[in-house]
């Protein structure tokens, strides 16, 4: 099977300068195999906010969310 992807444009930057972050698997796959995995996302993150002087309102990291239909 060939999997093609779209090209993306380039985001808005937004007024309020607000962004939400979102890592989605593809095909419903992991994105983390194990804990530390989710550590070093939320240690690259923090390490952003420092650097480039940001805020971050909050944090949330969910295994799977199940919609069921």
């Amino acid at each position: 099977m060939t999997v093609r992807h779209m090209p993306r444009t380039s985001r808005e930057k937004s007024r309020t300068g607000i962004y939400h972050i979102l890592l989605r698997g593809i095909y419903r796959e992991r994105v983390f195999e194990e804990d530390i995995d989710k550590l070093e996302l939320m240690r690259i993150i923090n390490n952003y906010v420092v650097v480039m002087g940001k805020v971050v309102n909050g944090k949330f990291v969910a295994e799977t969310i199940v919609i069921s239909e």
